[in-house]
Protein backbone atom coordinates (compact mmCIF):
# COMPACT_ATOMS: atom_id res chain seq x y z
CA UNK A 1 0.00 0.00 0.00
CA UNK A 2 1.08 3.40 -0.79
CA UNK A 3 0.92 6.33 1.78
CA UNK A 4 -1.73 7.86 -0.01
CA UNK A 5 -3.83 4.43 0.66
CA UNK A 6 -2.95 4.66 3.89
CA UNK A 7 -4.26 8.45 4.32
CA UNK A 8 -7.59 7.11 2.49
CA UNK A 9 -8.12 4.10 5.30
CA UNK A 10 -7.39 6.31 7.64
CA UNK A 11 -9.83 9.15 6.86
CA UNK A 12 -12.60 6.59 6.35
CA UNK A 13 -12.14 4.86 9.94
CA UNK A 14 -11.98 8.45 11.25
CA UNK A 15 -15.39 8.81 9.50
CA UNK A 16 -16.93 5.87 11.25
CA UNK A 17 -15.34 6.49 14.22
CA UNK A 18 -17.68 7.05 17.27
CA UNK A 19 -17.22 10.19 18.20
CA UNK A 20 -19.36 13.43 17.19
CA UNK A 21 -19.76 14.48 13.54
CA UNK A 22 -17.86 18.07 14.69
CA UNK A 23 -15.20 16.36 16.39
CA UNK A 24 -14.45 13.45 13.54
CA UNK A 25 -14.41 16.35 11.05
CA UNK A 26 -11.95 18.43 13.02
CA UNK A 27 -9.44 15.58 13.95
CA UNK A 28 -9.67 14.65 10.44
CA UNK A 29 -8.85 17.94 8.64
CA UNK A 30 -6.61 19.57 11.95
CA UNK A 31 -4.77 16.10 12.58
CA UNK A 32 -4.67 13.10 10.01
CA UNK A 33 -4.27 15.59 6.35
CA UNK A 34 -1.47 17.71 8.34
CA UNK A 35 0.45 14.89 9.47
CA UNK A 36 0.03 12.85 6.26
CA UNK A 37 1.19 16.05 4.45
CA UNK A 38 4.24 16.29 6.63
CA UNK A 39 5.53 12.70 5.89
CA UNK A 40 4.51 13.06 2.13
CA UNK A 41 7.07 16.45 2.29
CA UNK A 42 9.68 14.17 4.24
CA UNK A 43 9.54 11.16 1.99
CA UNK A 44 10.07 13.30 -1.11
CA UNK A 45 12.59 15.58 0.66
CA UNK A 46 14.81 12.09 1.03
CA UNK A 47 13.79 10.83 -2.61
CA UNK A 48 15.10 14.49 -4.06
CA UNK A 49 18.14 14.08 -1.54
CA UNK A 50 18.94 10.69 -3.21
CA UNK A 51 18.19 11.89 -6.83
CA UNK A 52 20.64 15.16 -6.28
CA UNK A 53 23.65 12.69 -4.46
CA UNK A 54 23.10 10.13 -7.10
CA UNK A 55 23.47 12.71 -9.99
CA UNK A 56 26.15 14.68 -8.49
CA UNK A 57 28.49 11.98 -7.79
CA UNK A 58 28.35 10.78 -10.95
CA UNK A 59 29.25 14.15 -12.69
Amino acid sequence: YTLDDMQWFTVNAMKSAFIPFDERLAMINDVVKPGYAELKSEWLFRQTAVTSGSTASAG
